[in-house]
């Protein structure tokens, strides 16, 4: 609920600005189908408690009525997942044609999957511009961007970068990572994925921890050389735990890690639903500056300095 509820200041003023708000939204990977283990049907009535307005609830079947003009009637309309269409993730320009004609002005408050070129976060806006329209960033996008662009313009040094987790892909901008941070630390199964004989092992400017036998923690050395490095920061980036946290017996590297973190002075950033949730665990989340909704949004942000969906509010 977490992403839902960074939107809602930007829903509020919005709903109290607008004559009537359109609202897409998505939830899981449904891969282009109907699958109502992931409906927006339950987010409406979320919404329209946390709104004191009443949210009608599209349903599936009922495409036809998005384009309607019969929506004008509602407040607060929520579009069934928007993901349930096979355009959305095609990018298929009829499809943003269509919803473009429905909305006189565009919000996107979806920094957490605006790395995508789905229709909803890039070829809408793009239409609506064509239309003369506005399109326009949400407030808490505007504070993911500020925040994040801390990091790598002009960051407090040194500039520490911490990448863990399970997922390979964390590393597919690792060469972006390196230039413009001073340190940048693998732990999670990150270390997995590079080889011993990978030029990382000697690069100075990467610390490749070691993991214990079984793969699920840090050695106690490794942590020790984190926390060292940690100590003296001006800037860290959190993306990922070091370890299985949510194992007990697995949870040291995750647990020092963070507390070092949050000990040091720096400024501290935390990106990913991963590390938001281990962060949780350990009661660390408000010892923050930042905590930041999309993991992998945020790593692609920082590493291209851009996101197709900001591309698309600003061409």
């Amino acid at each position: 609920m977490e992403r839902i509820e960074s939107v809602l200041p930007t829903l509020s003023l919005i709903a109290q600005m607008a004559a009537h708000v359109v609202i897409l939204a998505h939830r899981g990977r449904p891969g282009g189908r109907e699958d109502p283990s992931v409906s927006l049907e339950s987010i409406a009535e979320f919404l329209g408690k946390h709104l004191s307005e009443s949210v009608v609830f599209v349903p599936y079947q009922y495409l036809a009525r998005l384009f309607d003009s019969s929506l004008a009637d509602n407040k607060i309309t929520l579009v069934e997942n928007i993901r349930f269409w096979p355009q959305e993730e095609e990018g298929n320009e009829e499809f943003a044609l269509a919803l473009a004609n429905i909305g006189d002005v565009y919000v996107n408050e979806a920094f957490s999957v605006s790395h995508r070129k789905h229709v909803s976060l890039y070829q809408l806006p793009l239409a609506m511009k064509r239309q003369g329209k506005p399109v326009l960033a949400g407030l808490h996008f505007k504070k993911e961007v500020e925040h994040l662009s801390k990091v790598f313009v002009e960051p407090r040094r040194p500039l520490v970068i911490f990448l863990g987790g399970l997922k390979e892909d964390k590393l597919a901008n690792l060469d972006a990572f390196i230039n413009i941070a001073d340190k940048v630390l693998l732990g999670g199964r990150l270390p997995e994925y590079v080889y011993d004989a990978s030029p990382l092992r000697t690069n100075e400017k990467v610390i490749v921890g070691n993991l214990t036998p079984d793969k699920e923690d840090l050695t106690i050395n490794s942590i020790a050389s984190f926390e060292n490095t940690l100590m003296s920061a001006g800037t860290i980036l959190l993306a990922g735990p070091a370890g299985k946290y949510e194992d007990e017996s697995h949870a040291n590297g995750t647990k020092r890690v963070f507390q070092a973190i949050v000990a040091s002075n720096a400024f501290k950033v935390a990106a990913g639903g991963d590390t938001q949730e281990a962060l949780a665990v350990l009661g660390l989340i408000d010892r923050f500056d930042w905590v930041c909704v999309g993991g992998g949004a945020a790593l692609e942000f920082l590493a291209k300095g851009t996101l197709p969906a900001i591309e698309a509010l600003l061409n």
